[in-house]
């Protein structure tokens, strides 16, 4: 009986151990070291569809002091809904500022990455409090790392440079933290990125303090969506209509109607799974004709 129950277990070891493999790595909430400073942890989630052939982006959420990045600050399952690869770095000590160390361990995790999988060259950036402001900062110091940084409440913020003018900004703070005066700081950082022609969305949350709110993680998930395929809220639920309508089109033969819903798709130069779901619809499309032909 031992043995049988030894063999069992052995089993479903190695059932874990390849099913670990199939989604990129270890259990969840295993932190990672970096190889080239052990004592600098990570923490990396996959989308349950995960396909080592096809480029993520990454999204770093980085946590508030004190704090690991174990469930990346509570974004660990984003990596489904926004297919995306979702790191949660740990920093250690005073990590506010990139450019005093923080900076380049974010660098050296994001080239380990790149080793192993195929990643995009710009993240998206987020962060809560201290996270935030180590965010905001990363992405005006290194903004040709950066695809868009969306930062929450953070107590100071860095006086933003035109250099960084192609990186787009999310800020959000409850409208009730006064504390130090966030709010009036975080709306003063708005008014400076606008002087300086950034393109700077912001959301003050009615009845909230220093917290991080629902209605701002909404916000950074329609933030991260509209930088990651190009188009806005609006358009992309008239894309995934479209998508949908053309499934149908398919479905029932009706090819050419197919194919123009994809090419109106396409002509708004999206980006992300709109291209990637319109491209199947047209190989889907010819693969039809080719077939016709041939009989």
């Amino acid at each position: 009986m031992a043995a049988k129950l030894a063999l069992i277990a052995s089993v479903l070891a190695l059932a874990f151990s390849i099913a670990s493999c199939a989604w990129g790595g270890e259990a969840p909430d295993e932190p990672r070291k970096l190889k080239a400073d052990p004592a600098q942890e990570y923490y990396v989630y996959f989308p349950k569809n995960f396909d080592a052939k096809r480029t993520y982006y990454v999204f770093v959420a980085v946590h508030d002091q004190g704090g690991t990045g174990q469930g990346a600050s509570g974004w660990a399952k984003f990596a489904d809904d926004g297919q995306c690869i979702v790191l949660g770095p740990t920093f250690k000590g005073i990590y506010q500022l990139p450019s005093e160390g923080a900076g380049e361990k974010l660098r050296s995790i994001l080239r380990e990455l790149a080793k192993e999988y195929k990643i995009e060259l710009k993240v998206f950036l987020t962060g809560y409090g201290t996270g935030a402001q180590f965010a905001h900062r990363f992405a005006l110091e290194l903004p040709h790392l950066v695809l868009g940084c969306a930062a929450h409440s953070p107590n100071t913020w860095s006086t933003p440079d035109t250099k960084a003018r192609g990186v787009p900004f999310l800020i959000t703070c409850g409208a009730e933290d006064r504390q130090g005066d966030r709010l009036g700081q975080a709306q003063k950082f708005v008014q400076d990125l606008t002087a300086k022609k950034f393109k700077v969305d912001s959301k003050w949350i009615p009845n909230f303090g220093h917290v991080f709110s629902d209605a701002a993680r909404s916000a950074t998930e329609d933030f991260y969506f509209t930088q990651v395929t190009g188009m806005d809220k609006a358009d992309r639920a008239k894309a995934l209509d479209e998508l949908t309508v053309a499934k149908y089109r398919l479905e029932d033969g009706r090819y050419a109607e197919a194919a123009n819903l994809a090419t109106k798709i396409l002509s708004a130069k999206p980006s992300g799974i709109f291209v990637e779901k319109a491209n199947a619809i047209m190989a889907q499309v010819e693969e039809a004709g080719n077939s016709r032909l041939a009989k």
